[in-house]
Parts: structure tokens; sequence; C-alpha cells
């Protein structure tokens, strides 16, 4: 059976959680602008290595929170 269900909410950090639930249950998102999967980034080992490498070697004034990151890369803000 499928089912289609519209939520709406103004908190970045609810709709994350949601997002999160609904993946760990098996649910599909879908972005009601571009129809597009909602889905994370999963990143391989040696992405993280170099990720984890970057972050030792880098300026600590010069890091981003990741939340802010994210939505930034998520909708190509610069």
């Amino acid at each position: 059976m499928t089912r289609t269900v519209r939520l709406a909410c103004d908190d970045p950090e609810r709709v994350e959680l949601l997002l999160k639930v609904a993946r760990e249950m098996g649910i599909q998102v879908f972005d009601d602008e571009t129809g597009a999967l909602v889905q994370e980034p999963e990143l391989t080992y040696e992405q993280k290595q170099v990720l984890d490498q970057r972050g030792e070697t880098s300026n600590k004034e010069d890091f981003i929170p990741w939340d802010k990151a994210k939505n930034d890369l998520k909708y190509g803000k610069k």
C-alpha cells in the first residue's frame, strides 16, 4: 500500500529529526518543489578520512557548523 502524506514545519531541527525517523522506518520522503527523493549524502570511508584530516589541519576559526554547511550544500547557498 502506498500513502502520500504532506507535512509542514518551520523548525529545521524538527524537519531533520522527522527525516531521520522516516529513513530509519524505510519511508521515502520527496521534496514538493523538485519532486526529488530527499536523502542525506553517504560518505565513503576514504571521504571521511579526508574530511577528518582537513579538520585536524585547518584553522579552527574558519569552521562552519555542520547544520549550516549541510543546508548550504543542500540548497546551493554560498
